[in-house]
């Protein structure tokens, strides 16, 4: 998956259209129709590659729901094992920074922004509690090298820590729930497969297995971003389609309606064209799929 700028993109629907520039206005009108375009082409499949996300942690709330949104981290990789797990922001500060933990009944691990040594980063630490009315962590695992607001996936080995050093993702939010498990899916073993219901508040969770449950794992497709004059993640998938069709938006604005009907042609052949290779992918994988065992069903 390559991204492109806006700036390419502008430079390309400027050289269909002939104009050696455009008026502000004509710019603005542009990149509406640029990010309506997007909205098109991202509505047109469930399975495009940069929005799937599959089998992500996510929390359980009240009334067995697993919200749109969440302030999160999830961490993969690590080489402590039970590091790897989703993390959830605690109502204290450390330092007075916000704190991410994962809670494992006796003891936390945290992320926490902190000194230790000549590491003035964000680290991954053994705690008892998350507050600095604690002190100083029982393990340092793992730390960024970063003094900012909040953690960056560029972690390395601290004192404590065993390699390989963990990824760190800043969980999304959701726009589209697909499915959710008890237990990380497409993995080794089956997994219990929940049904689920949506409304305005997120997915609620039909028969979940146990009360304590506080996590569970979604594969979900991210919502869409709105592109700006400045961005630099234009889907390379969609470029073409996105030029051609905002040209055609803008003969038709014109009001070129034969031209415009041309080259509205020209952007559903690239956009067909990306959809096949998402379908011809999506015959292989497994992510959306569901398949019916003894395992799965059990929740149902």
């Amino acid at each position: 998956m390559q991204d492109r700028t806006y700036s390419d993109l502008l430079t390309l629907i400027r050289s269909l259209s002939g104009a050696g520039t455009f008026t502000d206005a004509e710019q603005t009108s542009v990149l509406s129709f640029v990010n309506r375009r997007a909205s098109e082409a991202y509505n047109m499949s469930q399975s495009w590659p940069r929005y799937l996300v599959t089998g992500e942690p996510r929390s359980v709330v009240p009334n067995q729901t697993v919200a749109y949104a969440e302030d999160s981290y999830y961490i993969y990789g690590a080489g402590v094992s039970a590091v790897n797990g989703l993390y959830i922001k605690s109502d204290t500060q450390f330092n007075n920074h916000d704190v991410w933990y994962k809670d494992m009944g006796d003891y936390l691990y945290v992320i926490r922004r902190e000194t230790h040594d000549v590491h003035n980063a964000w680290h991954l630490v053994k705690a008892t509690a998350v507050d600095v009315a604690q002190g100083a962590a029982d393990e340092y695992l793992y730390y960024d090298g970063n003094n900012g607001d909040g953690p960056t996936d560029s972690f390395v080995l601290d004192d404590d820590g065993v390699s390989p050093a963990p990824r760190l993702v800043d969980v999304a939010n959701i726009h589209e729930f697909i499915r959710i498990h008890r237990a990380q899916p497409m993995v080794r073993n089956s997994t219990i497969e929940y049904d689920f219901y949506v409304d305005s508040i997120g997915a609620h969770i039909l028969n979940l297995t146990t009360e304590t449950a506080n996590v569970v794992y979604v594969t979900y497709k991210k919502e869409l971003p709105q592109f700006t004059a400045d961005s630099t993640d234009i889907p390379g998938e969609w470029f073409f389609f996105l030029a051609h069709g905002a040209y055609a938006d803008y003969l038709r604005m014109d009001q070129k309606q034969e031209q415009a009907l041309a080259e509205e042609g020209v952007a559903q052949s690239y956009i067909a064209m990306e959809l096949e290779k998402v379908d011809n992918m999506m015959n292989n994988n497994t992510a959306l799929k569901r398949f019916s065992t003894y395992i799965n069903r059990q929740a149902r």
